[in-house]
């Protein structure tokens, strides 16, 4: 079973669309209330990846 959380991300004038993934493995820390931590933990790494890329995108096209 996978819970699919889909969020946006606000990025400067634009929108970037952000699909999380929560496998079966993580689904005992739900029921245990570590939503907040696997969230959290999720969002650093998109935000470290999105924020690579934007940095390697130069002028932002």
């Amino acid at each position: 079973m996978t819970v699919k959380i889909t969020t946006l991300i606000q990025v400067t004038d634009g929108q970037v669309g952000i699909h999380l993934e929560i496998d079966e493995a993580e689904m005992a820390d739900l029921a245990e209330g570590g939503i907040a931590q696997i969230l959290l933990s999720r969002f650093a790494v998109v935000a470290q990846n999105l924020k690579s890329e934007l940095d390697d995108s130069g002028d932002g096209d």
